[in-house]
């Protein structure tokens, strides 16, 4: 039974653009730890790291680097492994590759081994 009326139209309007509202806040959410992981920060990394990046600049100084950003393919590869894509969207049981994690300068002195998180 359908229902017509400016009632019904009203709350059919009122579904989209919740829908919408709600679908458009997710995409954002998952744009802004796309940017995390890509960069290799937390949350708290990211916004320590914005407060600091505006200190540098308002006094003239370079930008501080992250230590732990690996670069974009080897910080998603740290987070989700060397799978497919679709894969790393499953479940997983794997144990992280070396908590806490390596930073740049350790695998560049071969502290660490990439991906497998021995010491050497």
């Amino acid at each position: 039974m359908l229902i017509h009326g400016s009632g019904a139209d009203f709350l059919i309007l009122l579904i989209y653009v919740l829908t919408f509202s709600f679908a458009g806040a997710l995409v954002c959410f998952l744009l802004f730890h796309a940017v995390l992981i890509s960069t290799g920060q937390t949350t708290v990394d990211f916004w320590g790291n914005l407060r600091r990046r505006q200190i540098a600049r308002a006094n003239n100084k370079p930008d501080p680097e992250n230590p732990f950003d690996l670069g974009a393919r080897q910080n998603w590869e740290q987070v989700f492994g060397r799978m497919h894509w679709s894969l790393a969207l499953l479940p997983s049981f794997r144990e992280a590759p070396w908590p806490p994690y390596a930073t740049r300068e350790d695998i560049e002195f071969n502290r660490v081994e990439y991906c497998s998180g021995k010491k050497v």
